[in-house]
């Protein structure tokens, strides 16, 4: 276990260089955050299997487990979308060693999803959270996809990732039926999606579903050779949105159903990048005994001196 706990000084070092403002934004906070977490996670990981002799299989069910709580506290204290985009990962890697993986993957996949969405716009949180909760909504709605491919289905892609030896039973007609209907079916609902919520992110999953489809028809249907289905594809979406550019333009006002080809920003979310005025009355302080100790010239005097140090230029 003290490799485990051995890494609480990066983490410590983290919250340090989150706090130092000649830090911020030059990843030193990310970089110690990062590998404390990985550092930690190898170091139960080891812990399980020399200190606590667990079978292999339970360890790695443990360290899947361990590795969504801390890639998600990671993700929510530091607010960095590629931790909540591995958390996701364990999370599913986890649900696929289960039995029934496929049918977990699914609805875990969808409730991720909407429960993601639903705090996409959440004033109270940071932009840094709003977009790592659209990470867990793209996660989300991939996994409910790979749970419904027929491809995935018929070559059980999510069965093998079972620790339980499930057997590899030929699927049903009626099976593979209705997930070759899934597999058609759901990149175009993610693409109505996408239009109706006006969310970039999520039509563009829906394109990659689309393809991804695509070539699963090509592996069962051998209309083409797979590089003159992914090029007419990539041509027909080209000239899809060229379409959609110039009908939205020369349509009255410029949009259609609320859709506009131009960029529109909403003044409403835009977060002030100065505080325009501050003021501060510390008459009640007085009451309690407080008195200052420092002008106002003697406090910016020092703000500036660290400043210009934080900056290199010395005193």
């Amino acid at each position: 276990m003290r490799r485990a706990l051995g890494d609480s000084p990066r983490q410590t070092a983290t919250e340090v260089l989150e706090a130092l403002p000649q830090c911020a934004r030059r990843g030193a906070a990310g970089a110690t955050s990062l590998l404390g977490v990985v550092f930690l996670l190898v170091g139960f990981s080891l812990f399980l299997l020399e200190t606590l002799n667990m079978r292999f299989d339970d360890a790695i069910d443990t360290a899947l487990l361990a590795s969504v709580l801390a890639w998600a506290v990671s993700a929510w204290r530091w607010g960095s979308p590629p931790y909540a985009a591995a958390a996701a990962i364990s999370l599913f890697l986890f649900l696929g060693r289960l039995p029934h993986g496929r049918v977990l993957w699914a609805l875990v996949g969808v409730a991720l999803a909407g429960l993601a969405a639903r705090r996409l716009d959440e004033a109270s949180w940071a932009p840094s959270h709003r977009r790592g909760a659209a990470i867990l909504v793209v996660a989300g709605i991939l996994a409910a996809y790979a749970a419904v491919n027929v491809y995935s289905f018929d070559e059980h892609l999510l069965e093998d990732l079972g620790r339980f030896g499930a057997a590899r039973v030929a699927p049903s007609p009626s099976l593979i039926v209705a997930t070759a209907l899934a597999t058609a079916v759901v990149p175009l609902l993610v693409l109505m999606w996408g239009v109706r919520s006006r969310r970039t992110f999520v039509l563009d999953t829906g394109v990659v579903l689309l393809a991804l489809s695509l070539v699963t028809l090509r592996h069962y249907v051998h209309l083409a050779p797979l590089w003159v289905i992914l090029a007419l594809s990539g041509a027909a979406l080209v000239v899809l949105a060229l379409a959609v550019e110039r009908a939205l333009r020369r349509a009255p006002g410029g949009e259609i159903a609320g859709v506009t080809a131009k960029v529109e920003v909403d003044r409403l979310r835009l977060r002030p990048a100065e505080i325009s005025s501050l003021v501060g009355d510390p008459a009640k302080l007085r009451k309690l005994g407080w008195e200052p100790s420092r002008t106002v010239r003697e406090a910016l005097r020092d703000v500036l001196q660290e400043a210009r140090a934080a900056a290199g230029g010395g005193g």
